[in-house]
This record gives structure tokens, sequence and C-alpha cells, in this order.
């Protein structure tokens, strides 16, 4: 009687979905790990976050601009520049389309810092300029401080000739050029609480250290089903359950 065996494992190299997985495997890989390296910077920030809002609020003219001072609360006596203003562009805030106010104050001793003061509702119509708030001629502020963080993928330019000025994303040296003057390095958002603030949404992560992780293994996870595609693709795997009848070679 004629006994039937499995199929051998047998490699049959297919170059080009070879090449296809050689492209592609690093780039997954990489994606995964860039993840990752994204949720290790969400938990600084959040523990900086911690840390600095744990400490009592202090005079900004205090502060060191080449210290570590991100979220530190901070409170400021000052005079609103009221003839220079600027609207960030397309700022959403409960499904609403919106702009954030921005402007300078001067400090006590003499220098600049900008100053978020929140969201303000859009006009009905694109490129509408909103009803701006009146700012008094001068008020005691208080807020966290915020770095910078610059989107590539916008222009940096401004939107108007005039003031106030529409812009697509805060770039304090193309500010400070319009302006005239040097600014501090960092944007204050302010409290509810402060004068002139509007609506104020601040959150510190735009995703969560978790987030990232969920993102990073479902990258690793397709670099795995590409490493299992290219096996089929590759071999007779897929055909090892048939079996053959040693009497069809007699």
């Amino acid at each position: 009687m004629n006994s039937p065996e499995k199929i051998p494992f047998k490699l049959e190299f297919n170059w080009k979905i070879s090449l296809f997985t050689v492209v592609l495997l690093p780039v997954l890989i990489g994606l995964g790990f860039w993840q990752l390296q994204r949720a290790d910077e969400k938990n600084t920030i959040q523990q900086s976050l911690e840390q600095q809002q744990a400490l009592p609020p202090i005079d900004l003219t205090q502060v060191d601009p080449t210290e570590n001072s991100l979220f530190r609360q901070v409170r400021f006596f000052g005079r609103p520049d009221k003839q220079h203003i600027w609207l960030v562009e397309n700022q959403v805030y409960q499904g609403k389309i919106g702009f954030h106010l921005l402007f300078p104050v001067t400090l006590e001793d003499g220098r600049n810092v900008l100053v978020n003061a929140g969201w303000l509702a859009g006009g009905g119509q694109r490129g509408e300029i909103p009803s701006l708030p009146e700012l008094p001629e001068t008020a005691l502020l208080t807020g966290q401080l915020r770095t910078v963080s610059e989107n590539r993928f916008l222009r940096g330019e401004l939107l108007d000739v005039g003031w106030p000025k529409r812009i697509l994303q805060v770039d304090i040296p193309a500010m400070e050029k319009s302006l005239g003057k040097s600014l501090l390095p960092w944007v204050v958002q302010l409290d509810a609480a402060s004068p002139m603030a509007q609506t104020v949404y601040w959150p510190a992560l735009n995703m969560s250290a978790d987030k990232h992780i969920a993102y990073a293994v479902q990258w690793f996870l397709m670099a795995f089903v590409l490493v299992i595609l290219w096996l089929y693709a590759n071999s007779n795997l897929g055909r090892r359950g048939k079996t053959i009848d040693k009497g069809d070679f007699r």
C-alpha cells in the first residue's frame, strides 16, 4: 500500500516580492521604534508638567530663560501691546473653528513676552477677522509657560499686511521681525482667571504615551505580517498540507 507523505519545505525565491519586503520592512520597524521614542518623550513631558505645576507661581521676571521652565506657573504685571495682535488660524474648540489670540506684553523690566489669551470664535466667512476684546492699559496676569512647537508642514509667513495679523502657527523669529523688538523664548498661556483671558483650554499633550505605544504595536504587527506574507510568497509553505503518493514515482 502506498503511503502518502507531506511535501517537503522549499524556498522559491521571488525577487519582486523580496525587494518590496526589503524596502518596506525597515520602514515599518523604524516607525514602531519612533512611536516608542515619542512615548518616552510624552512620559518626560508629563513628569515635567506634574513637577512644575506642583510649585507655587513665580514672578516671570525672575525666570531664567536658559533653564527648563516648561509648564511653570508664572505671574507678571505688564502693559499689553494693543497695536500688535496675532490670530492663529484653524484652532478647533468643541468642534468649532476659531483663532488663538496672541499679543506681546511689556514687563516691568522692559522685556517683552508673547501671551496667548485663548480661543476666539471665527467669523462667518473664511478670512474674516473676529471681534477682538478690548485690552487694558496694564494688567496683572497669571499663566503657564509653554515653548513653541513648530509644524514644518505649515507656512510661517504672516497672512495680512496690517494689524491684526492672521498666522498659521506661532513663529517667534517672524513675529519679532514684524514687531521690531525681541521676545522672550516662551508663550504664556493665560489662566481663565486672568483679565483678557478668552476661552482657555490647554491640553499638555496632544497624544498620550499609551496611544503612542499602541501605534508602535500596530507598526510592529504589520512588520510581522509582512514577514509571514514574504515567507508564503517565497516558499511552498502554503502547499505543504497536500500529500503525494509514493506510488506516483514508481
